[in-house]
């Protein structure tokens, strides 16, 4: 018998370039490399909706339990995305991004682990206790197993997904990424982003790069509660 759940559609909102600096490590400058990338990252800016009994309505238990949390905790849907764009002159070996929620916990992420970037649908499955469900599956047997897309740190008030180009595939495309935010009831919840990533530039080797939180548009910033 299957477990009840909602379904929620959720978009993200209109996608900001984020311009990469070259990073300083250990002490010293990198040489040769641009000491700036724009174009190779673009955020969708994050969206987020309050979970309340009425979104359950079809699923009595779930709305038993929004509703028995609501004078603790509230439970948001967030939804943001990431486009990774790589060339043969300058390629994403890998990206880390973060969102440090103040006080506030992710308690289900998605997608928890791909072998390829993917555009996942916009609708999310919600089931008690406000987790989300995926039923994306992967595709073919490899006899080695590579995750391109990886979340850490669920459960945590510093939710992140890695992101790696594989053997057989660049780090390439869209890939949307959803979560499940609790708070304390009333706490007004601020997320801000953090982006890394390792450039491979084809005659120059790897080198560091990051996106300046303090220069990050507003848009980019997660709003939630009061």
């Amino acid at each position: 018998m299957s477990t009840p759940m909602i379904e929620l559609e959720l978009t993200e909102g209109p996608g900001i370039n984020v311009p990469l600096d070259l990073r300083t490590v250990r002490g010293g400058p990198a040489l040769n490399a641009p000491e700036q990338l724009v174009g190779r990252v673009v955020i969708g800016s994050p969206r987020a909706r309050l979970l309340t009994p009425a979104d359950a309505s079809a699923d009595k238990e779930l709305q038993a339990f929004i509703q028995a949390e609501a004078s603790t905790s509230s439970y948001y849907l967030v939804a943001l995305s990431c486009t990774f764009v790589s060339d043969d002159e300058q390629r994403l070996a890998d990206a880390w991004l973060r969102i440090d929620l103040n006080g506030a916990v992710a308690q289900s992420m998605e997608p928890v682990s791909l072998e390829e970037i993917t555009e996942l649908s916009y609708n999310v499955k919600i089931s008690v206790p406000c987790v989300i469900n995926s039923e994306f599956t992967m595709g073919g047997t490899r006899t080695r197993r590579e995750s391109a897309v990886q979340a850490l740190y669920e459960g945590t008030s510093t939710p992140a997904w890695m992101f790696k180009e594989t053997s057989s595939r660049a780090l390439h495309g869209l890939q949307r990424l959803r979560m499940i935010v609790r708070a304390t009831a009333g706490q007004h919840v601020q997320g801000t982003i953090s982006l890394e990533a390792n450039v491979r530039h084809k005659r120059l080797g790897l080198f560091p790069y990051a996106a300046p939180i303090a220069e990050l548009p507003a848009q980019l910033r997660l709003d939630m509660g009061a």
